[in-house]
């Protein structure tokens, strides 16, 4: 399957073309506004890979959780090309990206959410990527997730401001006080276009859907209450 993706969700943009078994990607960390940098990079990677849109099976995108200007970036980005070249489109979750990166491992990816809070999910990487805990936001000490003896990996900036207290939020079974873990976290490290390719070349066409119908996951929506009480 031949398709490019964008990931705009954090203040590293990229773009990823998977042509022919071959993915390529290109990044910029600039701070000059994605908007303007995302279609420079897809048509610098288009032309250094002789790929245009017409030699494309499906479009990709991040479709957050993440700051809410990138997440609308790169949505409406992928929905203008991906509408006027008649092509489907993947959206995948930010965190689901970050956990992609690693293999073998139970990841908690966490992105600072602002006010305080982070964006984090559980996934396992054992075999391809499973979503143990849904994207939530919460308070990094009151991460409402419960941990078994397994080691943990943590990457993403939410880990870069809050690692002790994420660690010292997270539960141990209830039955079995004696459970303990160990985890370490990765720095500098952020969603990427090029596993936005992976997952959706996972997932295939059938779980593709129409550019008009592609929808955001900003999460902290889904919020009833985010204030500490």
């Amino acid at each position: 399957m031949n398709i490019l993706s964008i990931d705009t969700v954090t203040d590293v943009c990229s773009v990823a073309i998977t042509y022919k078994g071959e993915t390529v990607q290109r990044t910029s960390s600039e701070r000059v506004g994605h908007s303007n940098l995302i279609l420079a990079l897809i048509s610098s990677l288009c032309a250094e890979m002789e790929v245009s849109f017409s030699k494309l099976d499906v479009m990709g995108v991040d479709i957050g959780p993440g700051s809410f200007t990138g997440v609308r970036i790169g949505i409406g980005v992928i929905q203008g090309l991906a509408y006027g070249t008649n092509l489907p489109v993947i959206g995948v979750s930010s965190l689901e990206t970050l956990a992609a990166s690693q293999k073998g491992k139970l990841v908690l990816p966490a992105l600072d959410a602002r006010m305080g809070q982070i964006y984090c999910g559980l996934y396992d990487t054992e075999c391809g990527v499973t979503e143990l805990v849904s994207p939530v936001v919460c308070y990094p000490d009151e991460v409402p997730f419960t941990i078994g003896n397994r080691d943990l990996f943590g990457l993403g900036s939410g880990w870069e401001q809050y690692d002790k207290e994420i660690v010292g939020g997270l539960k141990v079974p209830t039955w079995n006080k004696e459970t303990r873990f160990d985890s370490n976290w990765k720095s500098n490290w952020y969603p990427e276009a090029r596993f936005v390719n992976q997952l959706a070349m996972t997932r295939g066409l059938t779980c593709s859907t129409g550019a008009l119908n592609l929808r955001a996951s900003y999460v902290r929506n889904q919020v009833v209450n985010s204030k500490r009480t």
